[in-house]
């Protein structure tokens, strides 16, 4: 998403306006920390790490994200939102020499962060980004997004098609895009290709697997919905 053209202004951005104002004037406040200033951060940063994965499915990804090691996570400069002087919310950042453009690995929030936390962390990533002279900022993927589902699309659009509206047990594809659709990034195709076209969805299951946290964070994922469907009702 290029930084000169993002606004805050205008109907479509309203709801995203409204968060991000409603989130600083509860108290919040945003800063990029880095090097020797991350050590008296680093078991505020573990802490809403730790708690972050106990109520999210799956566990760490390690394969398309990084994973929560204070010796990996002191390698990047950290994006920090506070609430009454408490750390709410994070993310790492990949930053680039030539400030072309920039994105985020791993992004943690606390149980009791404010509900737009995560909102008001990319507005004012995005700012930043802009003051510290970056042309974009790169949200990333969203796997298997924009596959023709229609009665004449190839087979393998389909299949991919139905891996993103059915998968969310493997990855929250649809959420994925939602959410980043928000911002009105400049979306780019991406394209896997193999020798043998039905060898595809195999390989759309592997990477969904991998993206998943493997068999393990994939295991974990089933048990942990479980576990909140049986709070929601122990609730009701």
């Amino acid at each position: 998403m290029p930084l000169d053209s993002f606004s805050l202004e205008g109907r479509r951005r309203g709801n995203l306006r409204r968060s991000w104002r409603k989130t600083g004037e509860e108290g919040a406040s945003f800063e990029v920390a880095s090097g020797a200033s991350l050590v008296p951060l680093m078991d505020d940063l573990k802490r809403i790490s730790d708690d972050w994965l106990a109520h999210h499915a799956g566990g760490e990804k390690t394969f398309s994200l990084g994973h929560f090691d204070p010796a990996y996570v002191a390698e990047f400069p950290i994006a920090v939102v506070r609430q009454a002087g408490r750390i709410a919310a994070f993310a790492t950042l990949w930053t680039t020499a030539r400030r072309g453009a920039f994105s985020i690995d791993l992004m943690r929030y606390a149980d009791d962060a404010p509900k737009d936390v995560m909102d008001f962390l990319f507005v004012e990533l995005i700012a930043w980004g802009a003051s510290e002279g970056y042309e974009a900022f790169e949200f990333g993927m969203a796997p298997l997004a924009g596959l023709d589902d229609r009665p004449l699309a190839p087979i393998m659009s389909r299949v991919g098609r139905l891996l993103f509206e059915r998968g969310e047990d493997i990855y929250n594809f649809r959420g994925v895009r939602r959410y980043k659709d928000k911002y009105d990034p400049l979306w780019t195709s991406r394209y896997v290709a193999a020798a043998r076209k039905w060898a595809i969805p195999i390989l759309m299951a592997d990477l969904g697997l991998l993206s998943a946290g493997g068999v393990a964070g994939l295991t974990g994922r089933g048990k942990k919905s479980e576990d909140r469907v049986s709070e929601r009702r122990r609730a009701a």
